[in-house]
């Protein structure tokens, strides 16, 4: 891994949808999603053509397709469907998530051997891994599941709000492959490696880097500490990892 990795998974910011990939949509999706994410209230099939000029068959492929990856969902009521922007879910997505997330972690152990700072890179994934399988933005639950110090995961749950990380098509990607292949590692592995090297190309800066080395204070995803720093070291000076 590079310093400022760069990768085809990453997207570039964009506007008030916060980081999704909106070139690789068709025009009438990109139209369909901007409408609903300028919305405050739930839009019907009238609405978003007098708002985007579409004919409601487009319409209705556009929300189908969003749907598809996450992006909407219908809301229905007595008399007609209406569509609402959707997030991230909120809730876990898996049920055992804490268990989920150690096994993924077992098979593709999250830190480079003898790179601290290819290892800060994998414990910034799996803090946002964590997140999206277990629907929470809460860092001591995240903390507790990956026995991260909290403060770095306050610190990556930080930069990913700032920069919109988990509004990119790597994020839902990552929760749609979680939902639907959860129990193929290899497919989640190369989900949530686009996503964290989307976190680490709109936000690494040498503070940065520096910030995310003290606040791991060496240790690795289920509290390991890294094996190759000095112990002596370590205990002298709490993130003295470089």
């Amino acid at each position: 891994m590079g310093i400022y990795p760069q990768s085809d998974c990453a997207t570039t910011p964009a506007g008030s949808l916060k980081g999704i990939n909106m070139f690789e949509m068709s025009k009438e999706e990109r139209l369909v999603l901007l409408a609903l994410d300028k919305c405050d209230w739930e839009m019907t099939e009238t609405h978003l053509a007098l708002v985007t000029g579409l004919l409601r068959e487009e319409i209705q492929r556009s929300v189908d397709s969003l749907a598809n990856l996450g992006r909407a969902r219908q809301v229905l009521d007595r008399t007609e469907t209406r569509y609402v922007w959707t997030s991230l879910s909120s809730q876990p997505i898996v049920s055992n998530w804490q268990e989920w997330l150690s096994a993924f972690c077992a098979v593709f152990p999250q830190f480079v051997d003898g790179d601290t700072l290819g290892t800060v890179f994998d414990s910034c994934g799996v803090v946002l891994l964590a997140a999206i399988v277990g629907g929470t933005r809460d860092e001591e639950s995240i903390s507790r599941a990956t026995m991260l110090p909290v403060e770095f995961v306050m610190l990556v749950l930080g930069m990913a709000e700032r920069r919109g990380v988990l509004s990119l098509d790597a994020a839902f990607d990552l929760q749609q492959t979680i939902r639907q292949r959860r129990h193929d590692f290899d497919e989640v592995f190369q989900s949530l490696d686009c996503l964290k090297e989307s976190l680490w190309s709109f936000c690494w800066t040498p503070g940065i880097e520096a910030d995310l080395c003290n606040f791991r204070g060496g240790r690795q995803f289920g509290g390991t500490i890294d094996r190759w720093l000095d112990q002596d070291a370590l205990d002298a000076t709490p993130g003295f990892v470089m």
